[in-house]
């Protein structure tokens, strides 16, 4: 309509802003009501004679229209609009406050633990002391600050109900909203994503994944860049992918499959909330201190430095839980094995066991077994290896520390690692295993036996398989003691014996 200064002057209808057009859909805005009475902004597909159906045809004209999706996070500076594209991440609804947050940091120390961990930084060699909280506090501040950055996928573990696990997915909820996604098996299985695919994080709760392509998965997209989102009904979409999974269970030992070289989990074990620690009210309380909580997260330092894809050293999040997980994935006849070990390193106490195939079948009791699959876990899974030696510039070393030592070098160049060369050899060797002996013409008594054997044995050390405290709590009579130390000083390989002294 002109005005009196001769300018025209547009107007909008009202109804306008509620819809916008991707490439040739319509969508419109919708506020609905989740269970914490709160309104979620959330939009749907609206056909195009819907529209026109309640408000005409003239309101087409000015509905703004977008090339495509994108999916951009940013809880500082977000933008709707990137390019002509319509963002489909949902904007950070906090704003930092200076406060009180004493609810928020108390549940926290208790999700994430507030012990020590002595850790050497694998970049600079500096020995650092890291409160768990501070693992926590870091990864919290990664989702707010660095969206994009992969973290390891987080698995809170308990047998007992009422340790607050779930909780942490809600306080996740109330602070990252429409950008958090709780899902349950039956979603990650389906072909269908759209409902987490642009999600900052996606939480299973009560997490049990029985099948392997699952589990790799859920690994796989840990760590991608891209995802191709699946809706019911509607063309596949490529975008941005930088979710986060977190899983919560009841399942302490079998709710994921995971082996040696995972370095995606950190599974921590979360214990039951005390009474001290018991609030009826603690969710309500930690949503009011939210905007405390995130002016913290702005201003703090982060604790530990970017030392690997998931920022977190591996070996700072490799949990006793973890261990645990590892141990119960691992197969059968691999348990079997480790436990006959165990047991002869705890039995005997001594450093280094010796045996070969044909008698890691025989004393184990594992002659079912084919010495091929024998030979694949010895060494793809349990990562031994047969006695060897080292050659290098024309002389024998027993190890690798041996040929530094000889170098005068702290580490191999890559020239000396090139002129470097294992040498598997035949060698002298026994171990010790219990057998009922007679003492008498009619008694008998079990007792030590060392059986002397000659080939090319799997080295098997002790620090591999027990803990420290188990190798200290180890109590060898003197009897043993001397057996060890005269298998110890009386050990030969036939890399250097003399000539006859050879088996063949």
């Amino acid at each position: 309509f002109p005005s009196h200064d001769s300018k025209c002057d547009v107007v909008v209808p009202g109804e306008a802003k509620n819809y916008f057009r991707v490439g040739d859909q319509y969508h419109s805005f919708v506020d609905i009501p989740n269970k914490y009475n709160e309104l979620e902004r959330q939009f749907h597909r609206r056909q195009k004679s819907t529209i026109a159906d309640d408000h005409g045809k003239k309101i087409f004209a000015h509905i703004p229209k977008y090339q495509a999706f994108c999916n951009v996070p940013d809880h500082v500076n977000f933008q709707p609009v990137i390019n002509n594209c319509f963002n489909v991440y949902a904007p950070f609804e906090h704003e930092p406050e200076e406060g009180n947050w004493d609810t928020i940091q108390t549940f926290l120390k208790h999700i994430f633990g507030c012990g020590d961990i002595h850790w050497t930084d694998p970049k600079t060699k500096e020995k650092l002391v890291i409160n768990e909280l501070d693992l926590g506090y870091d990864y919290i501040t990664l989702l707010y600050k660095k969206p994009t950055q992969i973290l390891p996928i987080l698995c809170l573990v308990s047998r007992e109900n009422g340790t607050g696990k779930s909780t942490l997915g809600k306080l996740f909820k109330l602070m990252f909203t429409q950008n958090v996604a709780i899902v349950g098996n039956a979603e990650l299985s389906d072909n269908f994503n759209a409902g987490w695919a642009t999600k900052l994080l996606i939480i299973c709760d009560e997490a049990k994944i029985d099948k392997q392509t699952v589990v790799e998965k859920v690994k796989a997209l840990s760590t991608t860049d891209k995802v191709m989102m699946n809706a019911k009904g509607k063309d596949h979409v490529e975008l941005d992918f930088f979710g986060k999974f977190i899983f919560f269970t009841n399942n302490e030992d079998n709710f994921i499959y995971a082996s040696e070289d995972d370095v995606r989990y950190w599974i921590r074990k979360v214990p039951k909330l005390t009474q001290e620690n018991l609030d009826v009210n603690m969710l309500e309380k930690m949503q009011e201190e939210i905007p405390a909580f995130v002016h913290f997260l702005n201003t703090r330092q982060m604790k530990v430095p970017n030392r690997h894809r998931a920022w977190f050293d591996p070996s700072l999040i490799k949990t006793d839980a973890l261990k645990k997980v590892i141990e119960y994935s691992k197969p059968t006849i691999e348990k079997e094995i480790r436990a006959k070990v165990r047991q002869v390193f705890m039995d005997f106490g001594i450093e280094t066991l010796y045996m070969s195939i044909g008698d890691v079948k025989q004393e184990f009791g594992l002659a079912r077994y084919e010495d091929n699959y024998l030979e694949k876990v010895l060494r793809d899974n349990m990562g031994l290896d047969n006695f060897h030696k080292y050659e290098f510039d024309g002389q024998s070393f027993k190890t690798r520390d041996e040929v530094l030592a000889h170098l005068g070098k702290e580490s191999f160049t890559v020239e000396d690692l090139r002129l470097l060369k294992k040498k598997y050899v035949v060698k002298r060797y026994s171990f010790p295993k219990w057998e009922r002996v007679f003492v008498g013409e009619n008694q008998q008594e079990i007792k030590r036996v060392d059986l002397n054997r000659t080939g090319r044995p799997y080295v098997i050390n002790i620090h591999d398989f027990l803990t420290k405290e188990e190798i200290d709590s180890i109590d060898v009579n003197a009897e043993m003691k001397h057996a060890n130390e005269v298998n110890d000083n009386t050990e030969a390989d036939l890399f250097t014996a003399p000539k006859d002294d050879m088996p063949f």
